[in-house]
């Protein structure tokens, strides 16, 4: 699992953000990944999982590695692609019923896409609803704390510091 900002990003997010981030992380290390949950045939048993791979049987047919990852990929996408309004749903409704009403929620409302789409091809385990609430959780305080340097607040109108000549409006 890759992870969802880069070293230089994570480098420079405020505490609360970094703290959100390595929840979602804690979180996401204990749970089976998408390309598991996604497998067709896949079998989960006391907690280990027993695939039985139709096309890529490792003691029949084990496949190329380049035939293993496209099948992955493909079956990865399919799964997603059936689940992501649900997904997108799910998690607006979240925000919805445990943030005020305000421009950052708005905000982090209309990023979901974006955000649910990085986390699939950073392979979270999107599948489960804690992940995808933590995930908003991340999404909230990357629009709202930001990075170091960074102004997430107010508008531009709002924040200007100069002087309009004859007074403004």
């Amino acid at each position: 699992m890759k992870l969802l900002l880069s070293e230089a990003q994570y480098s420079r997010a405020k505490t609360p953000l970094k703290l959100a981030l390595d929840k979602l992380n804690l979180a996401a290390k204990g749970m089976h990944g998408l390309d598991v949950v996604a497998e067709p045939g896949a079998v989960i048993q006391n907690n280990l999982v027993k695939v039985a791979n139709p096309r890529f049987d490792p003691l029949k047919k084990p496949g190329t590695k380049d035939e293993i990852e496209a099948y992955e990929s493909q079956y990865v996408s399919t799964y997603v692609s059936a689940r992501k309004s649900e997904w997108k749903a799910h998690m607006r409704k979240y925000i919805r019923d445990n943030y005020a009403r305000a421009t950052p929620t708005d905000d982090a409302v209309k990023s979901i896409g974006g955000w649910l789409k990085k986390a699939v091809e950073c392979r979270y385990p999107v599948h489960d609803a804690k992940i995808r609430e933590l995930l908003c959780d991340v999404i909230l305080m990357i629009r709202t704390e930001g990075f170091t340097g960074e102004d997430t607040t107010g508008t531009q109108m709002g924040n200007f510091q100069g002087q309009w000549r004859g007074g403004g409006f």
